[in-house]
């Protein structure tokens, strides 16, 4: 069911400034059928048994015989009045989810920052840097993305602020709003408890100085500290568990007191949400990456997960979770990224210390249902956190200059040591998911590179047993040509799975049955996925994060820097996610030397001639150098071929 959020207001400045090239954005296409059809076969068919191939090939014939042309030619009719086939049905995948946002929200961990070692300083530099980006995208003079090939879409930028998913019945996709124009507050979170700090005055201007927020971050940590068992009556709880848990409970609590609606909508509408974490201090790359995805001990509660939070613990470390349903890695990253580097739009600041005040943000809670649907929450985020394998590998042998100067993509070569590293640990053929941007249509997201074929699928196989390392080098670079051949449809929207879901989502809104071709093995086998990896990042943001796939899955977010890469890797299972990762780094470290081999044998192999001057030049000096250079300039005698 399409459940279309309203856009935020559009106002003249957005309009002529961030917004202006919008109309001339070229519409996302949907590939032909057949073609959609091909490659999913030639995609998933190296991951089948002889079988269960030949079983998905008869499927695949059928669906382009029975019901798939019809489905094409209502997906095209969709299209037509649309201004993105893709938007409402790929949104839906998150606002139409009832489980836990846990499996949906991905995560950023900032480097240390130098000067931010406590939390109120931390968490003021980062939201200074916040409202000045803030009046940047609000007021419409956040420039243009540029690539060399056009502009990017810029729809998601109003979305960056004052958004909120709201959860609904079950059944019923989540609502979306926003109040980016007004808003003038944002939320903080510290022990579970909830606080309003007014930061945007009556005339739009920052009244919140680095300096006030830090004061104002301390109060509220004082304030926090003197709560008895938060904890038991968190509110903010609730949005990280079940969704229908959440919609029930905040139903009961709306209805129990004006209070408790007026404080949900003063959360709702904030910019955005700052959980300050106390009691986390000195936490290793690791158990920072797990606090942002799912919290710790202590920790897990305070979250407002239907938002985006600037999480900061007690010594300064500090990262960012987010709702995904309109914001995409590539937007948050470029938001984060600068943040961290102190983004000034030269916003004026006028510091109020009469309306920078905080205010705690009351909740009542007293029914037993909700407060037993709050400790299942927190159990639940424990649990997970708990057996949660999260590896951090910051791989300092070699980054995307040497990649480049060996004449290859930096995503290719590192996803082709992702796989074969997966294969190393697994022992066969996994189904990979790459996320591709796609902004480069109107309303365009990330479409998927399912970076799987015949030929890589047997380099994998092979690659152990190869000889030498020419051989191993060849079958590298091939396998770093297919991955860019499949990385590149999909940037031009030529993948499988946004097609094959529109298909299966017009079947569903119009109450047909489900498409003929998924009712295969091979369709099971598609969306099982084992190797779910994002190219996400860059300083001074550590790692990019998000939760394992599937049951025995790896997801793995990464960057690629000059000299170094970042790698986060998470799977359910602690001993699975090290071996993955210890696998890794020595794939690396393997496919460097081996390049760096079979370039010295090259370089020798065709070291230049001399200078042929140099080589006809006689001796400067001595006779019998000079007799010597006489003979070797002498013809000399050819030995006959019999």
């Amino acid at each position: 069911m399409n459940v279309r959020p309203a856009e935020p207001r559009t106002t003249r400045s957005r309009s002529d400034g961030t917004l202006q090239k919008q109309d001339s954005l070229p519409k996302m296409p949907i590939a032909p059928l057949e073609d959609t059809i091909s490659a999913y076969l030639q995609q998933v068919l190296p991951c089948l048994t002889a079988e269960q191939a030949e079983a998905t090939k008869a499927k695949a014939a059928l669906f382009l015989e029975t019901d798939g042309p019809s489905l094409h030619e209502k997906l095209l009719a969709h299209d037509a009045q649309t201004e993105n086939y893709l938007e409402d049905f790929y949104r839906e995948i998150y606002t139409g989810y009832e489980g836990s946002n846990h499996s949906l929200n991905p995560t950023f961990v900032m480097f240390p920052k130098e000067g931010c070692d406590t939390a109120p300083k931390s968490a003021a530099n980062l939201v200074a840097a916040s409202l000045q980006h803030y009046v940047h995208v609000r007021d419409g003079a956040f420039p243009i993305q540029e690539t060399r090939k056009g502009s990017l879409c810029m729809r998601q930028m109003p979305w960056l602020y004052g958004t909120a998913r709201v959860p609904s019945p079950a059944g019923m996709p989540d609502d979306l709003v926003n109040s980016i124009d007004e808003s003038k507050h944002i939320a903080v979170l510290c022990r579970g408890a909830v606080y309003n700090l007014p930061v945007v005055g009556d005339q739009g201007q920052i009244i919140a100085s680095k300096e006030l927020l830090e004061a104002r971050f301390e109060e509220i940590m004082q304030h926090a500290s003197s709560l008895e068992e938060p904890q038991r009556t968190s509110v903010p709880a609730l949005t990280t568990g079940d969704r229908n848990a959440y919609h029930k409970a905040r139903e009961v609590l709306t209805l129990a007191s004006p209070d408790n609606a007026a404080s949900f909508s003063t959360v709702d509408s904030a910019l955005f949400v700052v959980a300050i974490d106390v009691g986390a201090s000195g936490l290793s790359a690791e158990e920072m990456s797990r606090n942002v995805l799912y919290g710790l001990e202590g920790t897990n509660y305070n979250r407002w997960m239907d938002k985006w939070n600037i999480i900061v613990c007690e010594d300064g470390q500090a990262g960012l979770n987010w709702e995904h349903s309109m914001l995409d890695g590539h937007t948050m990253m470029e938001y984060y990224a600068e943040i961290g580097k102190e983004y000034d739009s030269g916003a004026p600041v006028e510091p109020d210390e009469a309306a920078c005040v905080v205010t705690p943000v009351p909740f009542d809670v007293v029914d037993d249902e909700t407060l037993g649907s709050i400790a299942t929450a927190i159990d639940s985020a424990t649990t997970k956190t708990t057996g949660l394998g999260q590896e951090c590998l910051e791989f300092q042998g070699f980054g995307g200059t040497f990649i480049k100067g060996s004449k290859c993509s930096p995503d290719g070569f590192v996803q082709a040591a992702m796989m074969i590293s997966y294969y190393q640990v697994k022992q066969k053929i996994p189904v990979p998911y790459e996320s591709v941007l796609a902004k480069a249509y109107k309303h365009g997201r990330v479409t998927v590179a399912r970076n799987m074929s015949e030929l890589i699928a047997n380099n994998l196989k092979a690659w152990e047993g190869m000889a030498t390392a020419e051989e191993k080098v060849e079958a590298y670079r091939a396998t770093i040509a297919d991955i860019s051949r499949i990385c590149a449809a999909a940037a031009k929207a030529q993948d499988v799975d946004r097609p094959m879901l529109g298909y299966r989502r017009i079947a569903s809104d119009e109450g047909l049955e489900n498409p003929s071709i998924v009712d295969d093995a091979g369709w099971t086998r598609f969306g099982e996925i084992d190797l779910c990896t994002s190219h996400c990042g860059r300083a001074p943001i550590r790692f990019f994060g998000f939760e394992p796939p599937s049951a025995d899955g790896f997801s793995v977010g990464y960057y690629v820097d000059k000299n170094s890469m970042q790698f986060s890797i998470t799977h359910f299972d602690k001993a699975e996610a090290k071996k993955f990762s210890d696998t890794l780094e020595v794939t690396l470290n393997a496919v460097k030397g081996l390049f760096e081999e079979v370039a010295a044998k090259g370089a020798a192999e065709e070291k230049p001639p001399r200078n042929r001057m140099e080589v006809d030049k006689p001796p400067a000096c001595g006779v019998a150098a000079w007799r010597e250079w006489q003979v070797r300039k002498e013809p000399q005698p050819q030995a006959r071929v019999a």
